[in-house]
Protein backbone atom coordinates (compact mmCIF):
# COMPACT_ATOMS: atom_id res chain seq x y z
CA UNK A 1 0.00 0.00 0.00
CA UNK A 2 1.44 3.53 -0.94
CA UNK A 3 2.01 5.87 1.91
CA UNK A 4 0.43 8.82 2.00
CA UNK A 5 2.48 12.00 1.76
CA UNK A 6 2.82 14.72 4.04
CA UNK A 7 0.77 17.07 1.73
CA UNK A 8 -1.81 14.46 0.89
CA UNK A 9 -2.39 13.87 4.71
CA UNK A 10 -3.06 18.21 5.15
CA UNK A 11 -4.68 18.17 2.39
CA UNK A 12 -7.73 15.72 3.73
CA UNK A 13 -7.91 17.24 6.80
CA UNK A 14 -8.19 20.88 5.37
CA UNK A 15 -11.07 19.11 2.75
CA UNK A 16 -12.66 17.26 5.65
CA UNK A 17 -12.47 20.81 7.51
CA UNK A 18 -13.99 22.50 4.24
CA UNK A 19 -16.40 20.44 3.63
CA UNK A 20 -17.90 20.39 7.50
CA UNK A 21 -18.36 24.48 6.61
CA UNK A 22 -19.86 24.48 3.36
CA UNK A 23 -22.26 22.00 3.96
CA UNK A 24 -23.61 23.42 7.15
CA UNK A 25 -23.51 26.59 5.17
CA UNK A 26 -25.27 25.11 2.22
CA UNK A 27 -27.29 23.08 3.48
CA UNK A 28 -25.98 20.69 1.16
CA UNK A 29 -24.22 17.39 1.46
CA UNK A 30 -20.96 17.27 -0.84
CA UNK A 31 -18.69 14.59 0.15
CA UNK A 32 -15.01 13.92 -1.77
CA UNK A 33 -15.28 11.54 -4.48
CA UNK A 34 -11.87 11.54 -6.39
CA UNK A 35 -8.48 13.16 -6.53
CA UNK A 36 -7.95 13.97 -10.41
CA UNK A 37 -4.24 13.02 -9.93
CA UNK A 38 -5.13 9.73 -9.11
CA UNK A 39 -8.33 8.93 -11.45
CA UNK A 40 -7.97 9.41 -15.94
CA UNK A 41 -11.58 9.77 -15.88
CA UNK A 42 -11.60 13.57 -14.55
CA UNK A 43 -9.71 16.34 -16.08
CA UNK A 44 -7.29 18.18 -14.52
CA UNK A 45 -4.96 18.71 -11.74
CA UNK A 46 -6.83 20.45 -8.78
CA UNK A 47 -7.20 18.61 -5.32
CA UNK A 48 -10.89 17.22 -5.07
CA UNK A 49 -13.93 16.92 -7.04
CA UNK A 50 -16.77 16.56 -4.51
CA UNK A 51 -20.44 15.78 -4.93
CA UNK A 52 -23.74 16.59 -3.24
CA UNK A 53 -25.43 13.16 -2.20
CA UNK A 54 -29.02 14.69 -2.58
CA UNK A 55 -28.09 16.75 -5.76
CA UNK A 56 -25.39 15.15 -7.87
CA UNK A 57 -24.21 18.92 -7.92
CA UNK A 58 -20.23 18.91 -8.08
CA UNK A 59 -17.52 20.97 -6.71
CA UNK A 60 -13.34 21.24 -7.90
CA UNK A 61 -11.28 22.18 -4.88
CA UNK A 62 -8.04 23.24 -4.77
CA UNK A 63 -6.05 23.72 -1.92
CA UNK A 64 -3.17 25.90 -1.53
CA UNK A 65 -0.90 27.29 1.60
CA UNK A 66 -0.68 31.56 2.24
CA UNK A 67 2.89 32.61 2.16
CA UNK A 68 4.19 36.07 1.48
CA UNK A 69 6.18 35.30 -0.98
CA UNK A 70 7.51 32.49 -3.60
CA UNK A 71 11.02 32.52 -2.15
CA UNK A 72 9.06 31.82 1.57
CA UNK A 73 7.49 29.03 -0.31
CA UNK A 74 11.12 27.83 -1.36
CA UNK A 75 12.57 28.38 1.67
CA UNK A 76 10.15 26.47 3.99
CA UNK A 77 10.02 23.50 1.41
CA UNK A 78 13.56 23.15 1.84
CA UNK A 79 13.62 23.42 5.61
CA UNK A 80 10.59 21.72 6.07
CA UNK A 81 12.94 18.80 4.38
CA UNK A 82 16.55 19.35 6.41
CA UNK A 83 14.80 19.19 9.47
CA UNK A 84 12.69 15.46 8.72
CA UNK A 85 16.22 14.61 7.37
CA UNK A 86 18.01 16.19 10.85
CA UNK A 87 14.80 14.24 12.93
CA UNK A 88 15.21 10.89 10.74
CA UNK A 89 18.92 10.72 11.85
CA UNK A 90 18.19 12.04 16.12
CA UNK A 91 15.36 9.16 16.33
CA UNK A 92 18.02 7.10 18.12
CA UNK A 93 19.71 9.30 20.06
CA UNK A 94 16.91 8.43 22.74
CA UNK A 95 15.10 5.43 23.85
CA UNK A 96 11.00 5.22 23.42
CA UNK A 97 11.39 4.19 26.96
CA UNK A 98 12.69 7.65 28.23
CA UNK A 99 9.56 9.72 29.24
CA UNK A 100 10.92 12.98 28.21
CA UNK A 101 10.46 14.90 25.13
CA UNK A 102 13.25 17.22 23.95
CA UNK A 103 12.22 20.01 22.27
CA UNK A 104 15.03 21.88 19.96
CA UNK A 105 15.34 25.43 18.19
CA UNK A 106 17.04 26.02 14.96
CA UNK A 107 17.40 29.59 13.33
CA UNK A 108 18.67 29.71 10.74
CA UNK A 109 19.95 32.66 8.07
CA UNK A 110 19.45 30.48 5.04
CA UNK A 111 18.80 26.92 4.14
CA UNK A 112 21.65 24.87 3.48
CA UNK A 113 22.45 23.79 -0.07
CA UNK A 114 21.55 20.49 -0.74
CA UNK A 115 25.04 19.31 -1.35
CA UNK A 116 26.22 21.17 2.50
CA UNK A 117 22.96 19.18 4.15
CA UNK A 118 24.50 15.84 5.19
CA UNK A 119 27.52 18.17 6.74
CA UNK A 120 24.90 20.36 8.48
CA UNK A 121 22.98 18.01 9.73
CA UNK A 122 26.37 15.62 11.58
CA UNK A 123 27.04 18.73 13.17
CA UNK A 124 23.34 19.76 14.63
CA UNK A 125 23.44 16.21 15.84
CA UNK A 126 26.86 16.15 17.74
CA UNK A 127 25.10 19.52 19.83
CA UNK A 128 21.85 17.38 20.47
CA UNK A 129 23.85 14.93 21.52
CA UNK A 130 25.59 17.32 24.02
CA UNK A 131 22.47 19.05 24.72
CA UNK A 132 21.10 15.16 26.07
CA UNK A 133 24.14 14.24 27.69
CA UNK A 134 24.54 17.58 29.78
CA UNK A 135 21.03 17.59 30.98
CA UNK A 136 20.52 13.95 31.78
CA UNK A 137 23.56 13.32 33.48
CA UNK A 138 23.72 16.99 35.19
CA UNK A 139 20.39 18.47 34.87
CA UNK A 140 21.69 21.72 33.46
CA UNK A 141 19.63 24.19 32.37
CA UNK A 142 18.85 23.93 28.54
CA UNK A 143 21.96 25.36 26.54
CA UNK A 144 22.06 28.12 23.81
CA UNK A 145 24.77 27.64 21.90
CA UNK A 146 27.78 30.42 20.80
CA UNK A 147 28.20 31.61 17.35
CA UNK A 148 31.66 29.53 16.92
CA UNK A 149 29.76 26.71 17.95
CA UNK A 150 27.28 26.65 14.97
CA UNK A 151 27.55 25.95 11.23
CA UNK A 152 27.91 28.96 9.11
CA UNK A 153 24.21 29.03 8.29
CA UNK A 154 22.59 28.59 12.07
CA UNK A 155 22.20 31.34 13.38
CA UNK A 156 20.97 30.37 16.67
CA UNK A 157 20.68 26.69 18.33
CA UNK A 158 19.01 25.64 21.58
CA UNK A 159 17.47 22.86 23.62
CA UNK A 160 14.36 24.87 24.47
CA UNK A 161 12.12 22.71 26.16
CA UNK A 162 12.26 19.43 28.07
CA UNK A 163 8.59 18.19 29.02
CA UNK A 164 6.82 14.45 29.76
CA UNK A 165 6.31 12.19 27.22
CA UNK A 166 7.22 9.23 25.64
CA UNK A 167 10.97 9.74 24.32
CA UNK A 168 11.80 11.57 21.32
CA UNK A 169 13.21 14.91 20.07
CA UNK A 170 11.04 17.60 18.42
CA UNK A 171 12.39 20.51 16.14
CA UNK A 172 10.73 24.29 15.36
CA UNK A 173 13.25 26.54 13.82
CA UNK A 174 12.45 30.20 11.49
CA UNK A 175 14.73 31.73 8.97
CA UNK A 176 15.73 34.97 8.41
CA UNK A 177 14.51 34.43 5.08
CA UNK A 178 11.08 34.38 6.13
CA UNK A 179 11.20 38.28 7.42
CA UNK A 180 9.71 40.86 5.85
CA UNK A 181 9.59 45.07 6.37
CA UNK A 182 6.40 44.99 4.92
CA UNK A 183 4.62 41.44 5.17
CA UNK A 184 1.44 43.16 4.09
CA UNK A 185 2.45 44.22 0.97
CA UNK A 186 4.69 40.88 0.21
CA UNK A 187 0.97 39.00 1.69
CA UNK A 188 -1.29 40.65 -1.09
CA UNK A 189 1.31 40.70 -4.16
CA UNK A 190 1.92 36.93 -3.44
CA UNK A 191 -2.12 36.28 -3.31
CA UNK A 192 -2.44 37.81 -6.67
CA UNK A 193 0.03 35.23 -7.63
CA UNK A 194 -1.75 32.47 -5.97
CA UNK A 195 -4.91 33.72 -8.08
CA UNK A 196 -3.00 33.63 -11.10
CA UNK A 197 -1.93 30.54 -10.32
CA UNK A 198 -4.87 28.34 -9.16
CA UNK A 199 -6.90 29.94 -11.47
CA UNK A 200 -4.84 28.30 -15.07
CA UNK A 201 -5.43 25.27 -12.67
CA UNK A 202 -9.08 25.28 -12.23
CA UNK A 203 -9.66 26.16 -15.82
CA UNK A 204 -10.33 22.21 -17.27
CA UNK A 205 -12.05 21.60 -13.90
CA UNK A 206 -14.83 24.92 -15.07
CA UNK A 207 -14.71 23.72 -18.82
CA UNK A 208 -16.12 20.39 -16.85
CA UNK A 209 -19.00 22.32 -15.79
CA UNK A 210 -18.15 22.46 -11.97
CA UNK A 211 -18.53 24.56 -9.80
CA UNK A 212 -14.70 26.06 -8.82
CA UNK A 213 -13.69 26.83 -5.40
CA UNK A 214 -10.02 28.08 -4.08
CA UNK A 215 -9.59 27.30 -0.59
CA UNK A 216 -6.46 29.25 1.12
CA UNK A 217 -4.47 28.08 4.43
CA UNK A 218 -3.57 30.78 6.78
CA UNK A 219 -1.37 28.90 9.72
CA UNK A 220 0.89 32.06 10.30
CA UNK A 221 -0.79 35.81 9.94
CA UNK A 222 -2.88 37.44 11.73
CA UNK A 223 -6.07 38.69 8.96
CA UNK A 224 -7.67 41.22 11.53
CA UNK A 225 -4.72 42.67 12.47
CA UNK A 226 -3.00 42.59 9.00
CA UNK A 227 -6.09 43.95 7.76
CA UNK A 228 -5.66 41.03 4.96
CA UNK A 229 -9.14 40.64 4.10
CA UNK A 230 -10.27 43.64 2.98
CA UNK A 231 -7.03 43.50 1.43
CA UNK A 232 -7.51 40.84 -0.92
CA UNK A 233 -11.17 41.92 -1.57
CA UNK A 234 -9.60 45.13 -3.34
CA UNK A 235 -7.41 42.61 -5.69
CA UNK A 236 -9.61 42.39 -8.93
CA UNK A 237 -10.67 39.13 -8.52
CA UNK A 238 -13.06 39.13 -11.81
CA UNK A 239 -9.44 38.66 -13.58
CA UNK A 240 -9.66 35.35 -12.64
CA UNK A 241 -13.07 33.65 -14.35
CA UNK A 242 -12.07 30.45 -13.75
CA UNK A 243 -12.61 30.75 -9.55
CA UNK A 244 -16.34 31.00 -8.74
CA UNK A 245 -15.43 31.25 -4.97
CA UNK A 246 -12.33 31.63 -3.09
CA UNK A 247 -12.20 30.90 1.28
CA UNK A 248 -9.72 31.50 3.58
CA UNK A 249 -8.97 29.30 6.65
CA UNK A 250 -7.31 30.95 9.34
CA UNK A 251 -5.75 29.23 12.41
CA UNK A 252 -7.08 30.07 15.59
CA UNK A 253 -4.02 31.37 17.46
CA UNK A 254 -1.80 28.65 18.95
CA UNK A 255 -4.99 25.56 18.68
CA UNK A 256 -5.04 23.21 15.67
CA UNK A 257 -9.01 24.70 14.92
CA UNK A 258 -9.68 26.95 12.03
CA UNK A 259 -12.20 29.41 11.04
CA UNK A 260 -12.84 29.71 7.41
CA UNK A 261 -14.09 32.96 5.67
CA UNK A 262 -15.63 33.77 2.15
CA UNK A 263 -13.59 35.86 0.41
CA UNK A 264 -15.32 35.52 -3.15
Amino acid sequence: MRRQSYKTKAEDFFIEIFLKYYNSSNLSDFKVITRPENDQNIKGTFDYLCEDVKSSKKIAVEITTLHKSEKNVETNVNLNRFIAKLKEKAENLISPNLNRIYLFFVNFYEPPKTSERNRYIDALICLITRSIDDYEQNKLTPLTYKMHELPPLVKEFKLHTIYDGRGKIEFGWTCKDNFSKNILRDIKNNFGIILNKKNRRLKLAKEQFFKTILLIINRRYDTVELGMESSFKSINQEEHCWIDEIYLADQVSSQSSFEIVKIK
